[in-house]
């Protein structure tokens, strides 16, 4: 049989050495990573960060999602769920890592930006249609609704672009895809009404 803590004191104690030791583990995967990133920077070799992501999935009780999150965001990338492979988004280089703001950001912290899947903005514009459709037929609403992808497109282009050139890592509030879907959704609540009057 296993040996247990006894007593108030002593359970406290191994309370408190379980989270320096949790938190010193975590600290040693950020420099890790840290180290990992500094590494592709420099050489542009991905196997190394992809390794440390694929690795950490083996550490019991640790959120390895966050890992994955936070590399994918200072590596403008995505990482393959199946692969494992590290992919950049367009027009990104390794050589555009901002190491000081990955070291200034704790993995186990970090919250990734929420985004909206295509599927919802796809249901905006499909809801936006139907109601459309109704009042002044299939023609405009589906030019308004075109319209309404190519405002959204640009928007998010445009910010995308302003992000990229400020090399801002992306805050927990509201990310483009929040907005661009909330505005999206807006005209055409805006278009239904207008054209309902």
């Amino acid at each position: 049989m296993a040996k247990y803590f006894k007593g108030v004191n002593e359970i406290n104690s191994a309370v408190a050495r379980a989270v320096k030791n949790s938190v010193s583990v975590q600290d040693l995967w950020q420099k890790i990573i840290v180290s990992a990133l500094i590494h592709l920077q420099e050489h542009g070799t991905k196997s190394v960060v992809e390794n440390v992501v694929s690795n950490i999935t083996a550490c019991n009780g640790v959120q390895h999602y966050k890992m994955k999150s936070f590399t994918e965001v200072f590596c403008h990338g995505t990482i393959d769920k199946k692969t494992g492979e590290l992919t950049y988004d367009d027009g990104f280089s390794h050589k555009q890592i901002n190491i000081a703001q990955a070291e200034a950001v704790k993995w186990y912290d970090f919250k990734a930006p929420k985004t909206e899947s295509t599927d919802t903005l796809d249901k905006v514009y499909a809801g936006t249609l139907t109601r459309l459709t109704k009042l002044v037929g299939a023609e405009i609403a589906q030019t308004v609704v075109d319209g309404m992808k190519a405002t959204v497109a640009a928007e998010q282009a445009a910010l995308v672009k302003e992000e990229s050139a400020a090399k801002v890592v992306p805050a927990t509030g509201a990310s483009l895809a929040d907005l661009t879907a909330g505005q999206a959704s807006a005209m055409g609540e805006a278009l239904v009404a207008a054209m309902a009057h």
